[in-house]
């Protein structure tokens, strides 16, 4: 594939995930002073890219865990993983002090399970483009690889509106 080329993406669908709930659920946590200093900052973004499994592979795969697709199978797995990571399905919250002097960031947890994780299924309109076309580039970085990333652009301090955990 030819560095000149943009090769774009198309996303097939969004979803929320949700944890299984918890019986003990954290209610919130509060931020310290160094959590505070990267609200400005954008997302920390890291990714990591998997080949698809060919199709006996996907089988086995479906058949060991009553999945109906491997993105059923994914967002199962994703859902089961959270439970024990469950502040990161809440929201960034300000609540200020009794006397209204003081605001404080803090990670809602409450209601988890209403707000959850983005889920974004997407794939690469470039039919031609392997997962050795991208792990092959040793001297640049191919175009389509910043939009694996949903979060460009988007500051720490949007989780107030925002999921703070996406996936895609």
């Amino acid at each position: 594939m030819s560095q000149h080329q943009t090769p774009k993406i198309r996303i097939l669908s969004t979803s929320t995930i949700n944890a299984v709930p918890l019986t003990e659920s954290i209610h919130r946590i509060n931020l310290t002073p160094w959590d505070l200093e990267l609200l400005f900052l954008e997302y920390s973004q890291k990714g990591l890219l998997f080949r698809k499994p060919n199709p006996q592979q996907e089988a086995t795969i479906l058949s060991k865990t009553n999945a109906t697709s491997l993105i059923h199978h994914l967002k199962a797995s994703l859902e089961r993983t959270l439970h024990f990571f469950s502040p990161l399905l809440g929201r960034l919250a300000t609540t200020k002090s009794d006397d209204g002097s003081t605001t404080c960031f803090i990670i809602d947890c409450d209601n988890i399970n209403e707000k959850g994780a983005l889920f974004i299924h997407a794939t690469a309109l470039d039919t031609n483009l392997s997962v050795a076309d991208i792990l092959d580039s040793s001297t640049y970085v191919p175009e389509i690889v910043p939009s694996f990333f949903p979060l460009k652009g988007t500051r720490n301090r949007d989780g107030v509106s925002q999921p703070l955990l996406r996936f895609k």
